[in-house]
């Protein structure tokens, strides 16, 4: 056991873990958290969330360390209002998927993270639109031809069974410098090679002096995988696929049973005794 609070790194998602299936966080849950920091233990999310989406959750933006974002590509200081670390997409196979995709597919939505940090609707779908309003995302709407350069990420949206075809003909093809993650039942995300949350760990236990063998992880789905598998100690919700909760060291309630909370109590008890 550490010696104190301290030393400890919990790092969480937000979707389906921390957030409620309403998209709020339980007062209780958000309770735990801010005890949690007051006692010195250190606390952030790992999301692939926006800035503007994880702001929007005021009380939780003040309270946490610098939050893994956009999946791993940015690590961001919303004390500072300022981003730690930033990675992004190759140029040439990013752009040259995103026009096969939407050609292969024009049911497809596609919504472009800009290194700006501004959002580039490429291709509008049902899906992509459920996106825009859970998150209150701010767009520009852009063809895919007049992007800016660079990208962190491209997230397509669509019922599971396009999904499920889009990854199919991804599979099929060569995108160097790419790989392709599921970040819900709707979402394949495009992401840079070597950017996902799992590395973002090892950079934000750098940046705060913790040691990688100090840190939990407590996620959902199959985007936490390399997360949970990085961290000294996984940790499932209930709510989570079986093979996400095989991963785990340890299943805890469900996110609409406040289970990021009652894990934050149960480490805080252990600390007092």
């Amino acid at each position: 056991m550490r010696d104190s609070l301290g030393e400890l790194l919990v790092v969480c998602d937000m979707d389906g873990t921390l957030l409620r299936s309403d998209h709020t966080i339980a007062p209780c849950d958000m309770e735990t958290i801010r005890l949690f920091v007051a006692l010195g233990g250190h606390f952030t999310v790992a999301t692939g969330r926006t800035l503007r989406s994880i702001d929007m959750y005021a009380e939780l933006a003040k309270t946490i360390d610098p939050a893994i974002t956009y999946g791993g590509c940015v690590i961001y200081d919303f004390k500072k209002q300022t981003a730690v670390q930033s990675t992004i997409l190759p140029h040439l196979a990013a752009r040259q998927c995103l026009r096969d995709v939407l050609k292969a597919f024009p049911g497809l939505g596609a919504m472009v993270m800009g290194s700006d940090l501004r959002h580039y609707q490429a291709a509008p779908s049902l899906a992509l639109h459920g996106l825009v309003q859970d998150e209150m995302m701010a767009y520009f709407m852009r063809p895919h031809e007049d992007m800016p350069d660079e990208w962190h990420k491209v997230v397509f949206a669509a019922h599971e069974e396009l999904l499920a075809e889009v990854q199919a003909y991804i599979a099929e093809r060569t995108y160097p410098g790419v790989y392709f993650v599921p970040s819900g039942p709707l979402y394949l995300e495009m992401m840079p090679k070597g950017a996902s949350k799992g590395s973002a760990i090892h950079a934000l236990c750098d940046l705060l002096g913790v040691s990688i063998k100090n840190t939990i992880a407590i996620g959902d789905y199959y985007n936490d995988a390399e997360l949970m598998k990085q961290a000294g100690h996984a940790v499932a919700v209930g709510n989570a696929p079986e093979d996400i909760k095989q991963l785990a060291d340890e299943v805890i309630a469900p996110n609409d049973e406040g289970g990021v909370g009652q894990y934050l109590y149960k480490i805080i008890r252990e600390y007092e005794e």
